[in-house]
């Protein structure tokens, strides 16, 4: 999977001046931005294996936390603090993974000696990719987070995607046990990824109700769902509420190992956009990962492109996206 672009964090998700910690097939990485983009260095100073994802970003370069030598974004030391007048030679140099980013999200390549990197180490992504990212027009407000899961991330990945869990598995909150069956939909394609749609009847519990008595003035209304895959590891759920009323959730769901993921999401509304709301909704968003978490970390198979698994109608967007995935090899 070395010349595979993952998706990996957000924006939204880079702390101030500061490193971002991040794990991609087993390899740690401490990413930081500059003036010149996001670039990805080994967690690992090579000077005494301190972790740079602790250190700090001045100016162009991350700088270790511990001896304070600073890394240019293609890991090359610029200073060393205790020998300033030290002739630094080409082993002075951590390793790099390429790195490119899009749309507001960064993509991510596995490691490689940064004196290998080329031209060739950027991405490109297609009209319809980038559609993957767009919203509507007027005015929204975001929040992001991160989860864990314990599964490989194609499973995180087709769960995301699968309209028929939802009476089952997300009752107490917008799946509705008085619709189970799933309509017959089309799978729109797109270089790098597919779409379908569902009309959804939402529950008539407490929240829905007062969600309803918020958004749609207590009338109640039907909901058109949109779920949405971009290969390899992002998903994307599109609700169109009633009243103009709008929620995109984007997901990147990156392989820490073949067992562990780990979900960059990023959540926007244009609906109930006060500050202070914010809290509410990432409670809500985490409250419906975690519903999912069980079942998915419980799912036998190593990862949703293999395995002996019966299938019928209403998994068709997941058969798209293991045929995807089996093409990119």
């Amino acid at each position: 999977m070395s010349t595979i672009w993952f998706a990996g964090p957000s924006s939204l998700h880079f702390p101030k001046g500061k490193p971002l910690p991040f794990v991609l097939l087993g390899e740690k990485y401490a990413i930081f931005q500059n003036t010149s983009g996001y670039h990805a260095l080994s967690d690992v100073c090579p000077h005494r294996q301190a972790s740079l994802s602790l250190g700090t970003v001045k100016g162009e370069c991350l700088t270790c936390p511990y001896h304070g030598w600073q890394f240019a974004g293609n890991g090359e030391v610029k200073t060393v603090p205790a020998h300033p007048l030290q002739k630094i030679g080409s082993k002075f140099k951590a390793d790099v993974a390429a790195i490119s980013s899009s749309c507001g999200w960064t993509f991510i390549r596995p490691l490689e000696s940064a004196q290998n990197l080329s031209s060739e180490a950027s991405l490109e992504l297609s009209e319809g990719a980038k559609q993957f990212f767009a919203t509507p027009p007027g005015t929204f407000r975001s929040i992001s987070g991160t989860f864990d899961w314990s599964a490989n991330f194609s499973r995180v990945v087709a769960n995301g995607i699968d309209f028929a869990h939802l009476p089952f598995v997300h009752a107490d909150s917008f799946g509705n046990v008085d619709y189970e069956e799933v309509e017959k939909y089309q799978c729109i394609d797109f270089d790098g990824g597919a779409s379908s749609r569902q009309i959804m009847v939402p529950p008539d519990n407490f929240q829905q109700k007062l969600f309803r008595l918020v958004v749609n003035r207590g009338k109640k209304n039907t909901v058109l769902g949109t779920v949405s895959f971009l290969i390899p590891n992002m998903t994307r759920l599109d609700l169109e509420l009633g009243f103009g009323a709008r929620m995109i959730l984007i997901a990147s769901h990156v392989p820490v190992s073949e067992k562990e993921t780990r979900t960059y999401w990023v959540m926007h509304r244009n609906f109930a956009k006060l500050a202070l709301l914010d809290a509410m909704f990432f409670k809500e968003t985490l409250k419906i990962f975690a519903a999912d978490q069980t079942i998915v970390e419980s799912q036998t198979a190593m990862n949703s492109t293999d395995g002996q698994q019966i299938t019928v109608a209403s998994d068709a967007l997941e058969m798209l996206y293991r045929k995807k995935m089996r093409q990119l090899g």
